[in-house]
């Protein structure tokens, strides 16, 4: 069975469904062939549309997956001057198959009987997902069936209301988003997409002898024309398909063809694209080295301070060893000075002279001590103190007064003498 047009005497060959199981006359739910540019079956409910098959492009149409190589049926289109149609032959004339018009649940289903089990067994339904429902996303979006949500808008549209988009409403669909301007350079190319189900062909133009490159030129030429394609889908790359106007009844499937979309140039992925590409890859990676350069600097500055406290240390420690070196008397830490003379206690307190004041104290074993304090104003330095630490050690003598130890931490110079009760030390220090 045909179903199409024949074009001399005006003949539409349709399906028109059942009203329902008991009453065959014509019912509302219809599958009919459209006589656009590039002809295309669609099927309505009423004034609704329900599915379009997609133009038939080469031996095939874009938009019915049963439409591949299968053990059921062959299907043959033909298109010239007298007639318009599509049909289908069993490959096995033992197989019992039928369509069914089914307007109840306005589907189209081909069933094939199974003599064993004595069912008939549902091989193919139209619409056959939710992307197959006419114009599902609204103008110039597209459904993807494994995305989430499955409607989306078309590389350089968006939706033309958003509240309602994010509702799940796609009805409206999508509108450019304000950057093209046609014929403007760097501001008018084509995206190309993949795997396409080719737009709505009521308003398109084909010519079958223009070449891609032809194709894309003419369409260049109009700025009411938003996409073109190629009417060929076995690679070939022959004939020309234009479309003017919105882009309707878009979906991604694996059997259909490449479709190029005009759009603004920076959204083709094209040049004008690819320039946009690299501007950013280098400002990513300048941005990278000034990191790096600026953590390389913090680490150097940080090694450098470190190195220069090390260095630091090491002197003071060099110079305290050098300090304490060639001492042959008992060296005093601060905390004991301080404990035996009660923080330098007023009470404490023997007298000052030249060079500093002097305390009593007593050292934790009892015994009796005089510390001199050398005053941070006496003008004697580190080397002063050191001779004369030196020489008290070597002038031990019976009139002398015993030196103990001394004390050298930080700024703090103390010589540690013994206690002598008969006052003659008071003398003597001072």
């Amino acid at each position: 069975m045909k179903v199409g047009w024949d074009k001399k005497r005006g003949i539409d060959w349709r399906l028109t469904a059942w009203k329902n199981w008991d009453d065959p006359s014509s019912g509302e739910f219809i599958s009919a062939m459209i006589l656009t540019p590039n002809p295309e079956s669609f099927m309505w409910k009423g004034l609704r549309k329900l599915y379009r098959t997609g133009p038939w492009t080469g031996p095939r149409t874009t938009g019915i997956i049963g439409l591949t190589q299968n053990p059921l049926y062959n299907y043959d289109f033909l298109n010239n001057e007298d007639e318009v149609y599509y049909m289908f032959t069993l490959k096995n004339s033992s197989i019992i198959s039928i369509i069914v018009f089914n307007q109840t649940i306005s589907l189209r289903q081909r069933l094939v009987w199974i003599p064993e089990s004595k069912i008939w067994s549902v091989y193919q339904t139209l619409p056959q997902d939710n992307c197959d429902i006419y114009n599902v996303c609204g103008a110039n979006g597209h459904c993807v069936l494994d995305a989430s949500p499955i409607c989306q808008c078309l590389d350089g549209f968006k939706p033309k209301s958003p509240q309602q988009w994010n509702a799940t409403d796609w009805s409206q669909g999508c509108m450019r988003n304000g950057n093209w301007s046609c014929g403007v350079k760097n501001k008018d190319g084509f995206k190309k997409i993949v795997g396409m189900k080719l737009p709505d062909t009521t308003h398109s133009w084909i010519d079958e002898k223009m070449t891609l490159d032809d194709c894309k030129a003419r369409c260049l030429k109009n700025c009411s024309c938003s996409a073109y394609s190629s009417l060929d889908s076995t690679g070939a790359g022959s004939g020309c398909s234009i479309w003017f106007g919105d882009l309707v009844d878009l979906r991604v499937i694996q059997s259909g063809n490449d479709l190029y979309i005009r759009v603004d140039a920076s959204d083709t992925g094209g040049k004008n694209g690819h320039t946009k590409t690299i501007i950013l890859a280098i400002s990513i990676t300048i941005s990278l080295v000034l990191v790096i350069l600026l953590a390389f600097t913090y680490i150097y500055i940080t090694k450098a301070k470190r190195k220069e406290k090390m260095e630091k240390i090491t002197r003071l420690e060099d110079k305290d060893e050098d300090t304490h070196e060639d001492f042959e008397l008992p060296i005093f830490d601060q905390v004991t000075i301080l404990k035996a003379t009660n923080n330098f206690s007023l009470n404490n307190k023997l007298g000052e002279g030249g060079f500093g004041p002097v305390y009593k104290g007593i050292l934790l074993d009892g015994q009796e001590i005089a510390v001199k304090r050398l005053s941070k104003s006496s003008g004697q330095g580190s080397k002063e103190f050191k001779n004369e630490v030196i020489l008290c050690a070597k002038l031990q003598h019976r009139n002398l007064v015993k030196v103990v130890g001394c004390c050298i931490e930080g700024d703090e110079k103390m010589l540690i003498y013994e206690y002598m009760s008969n006052n003659s030390l008071d003398s003597f220090l001072l």
